[in-house]
């Protein structure tokens, strides 16, 4: 089966991620979306809402899709969640975790639990694939599975307007973006080459998705207790039912 590892704060899970996610299903033929709220985000100073809140809001938007599913593979590192999520979370998911997430780990315990032959895609905005260069251990991201890598590909989504040629700015130093382009459909894919000429894992780009609504501004809407657009209502009822983003630190 062919799954994407689709990660992020999704603080709070808006439309516009349920969008993404689709569209990716659709056009990379996956098998599995699995959406996964980040426990502790390691360019972040913290999240907003605690993590079992931001995991029970992603499994009602998870299931407006087959096909979508919310993971808890990217927990909090220094808790347990309960796997049911049906129990009052403990004491320590009610705060920030004291250590962060590593995507490239993140992925490593994915892959361990995946069905053999599985192939593995990283779902992320080609705005945050920029940021690559402050991840951790960025090159094994870029190691195909073939060559004992964790990822078959990366699938960008991109925002209208966005240029290819400025992802070769967010590789390691020695690597190299094709200058061919493979066009399938909606579908932009581009080949990433190491520094010893070998190929890497192959950017896939998803362009022209746009997206108005940002997490930032719908914790602002609740802030000043004002109707936040691009939520799911079962979402919105949640945030309301629980008071989160009443007050923003």
């Amino acid at each position: 089966m062919r799954y994407a590892f689709f990660g992020g704060s999704f603080d709070p899970p808006h439309l516009g991620h349920l969008h993404i996610a689709r569209v990716a299903a659709e056009r990379m033929r996956l098998g599995r979306v699995l959406l996964a709220p980040v426990g502790r985000q390691p360019l972040k100073s913290h999240e907003a809402a605690p993590f079992a809140d931001r995991m029970r809001m992603l499994t009602l938007l998870a299931e407006q899709s087959p096909g979508l599913e919310a993971s808890a593979i990217d927990a909090p590192l220094d808790a347990r969640l309960d796997a049911s999520l049906g129990t009052p979370p403990a004491a320590p998911l009610a705060g920030p975790s004291s250590r962060p997430n590593y995507t490239v780990d993140t992925l490593a315990r994915l892959r361990a639990e995946l069905p053999q032959g599985a192939t593995l895609f990283l779902l992320a905005g080609a705005d945050s694939f920029l940021t690559l260069p402050r991840w951790y251990r960025p090159e094994a991201l870029l190691q195909p599975a073939e060559r004992g890598g964790l990822l078959t590909a990366w699938i960008l989504a991109a925002r209208p307007g966005f240029a290819l040629e400025s992802l070769q700015a967010a590789l390691p130093a020695g690597y190299l973006l094709g200058d061919q382009q493979e066009t399938v459909g909606p579908v932009l894919t581009r080949q990433v080459w190491d520094e010893q000429g070998k190929e890497c894992t192959p950017l896939h780009l998803l362009p022209d998705l746009d997206d108005p609504s940002t997490a930032t501004e719908i914790r602002e809407a609740f802030a000043r207790a004002q109707d936040a657009p691009h939520l799911l209502p079962a979402v919105t009822q949640y945030i309301r039912d629980h008071g989160l983003y009443r007050v923003l630190g």
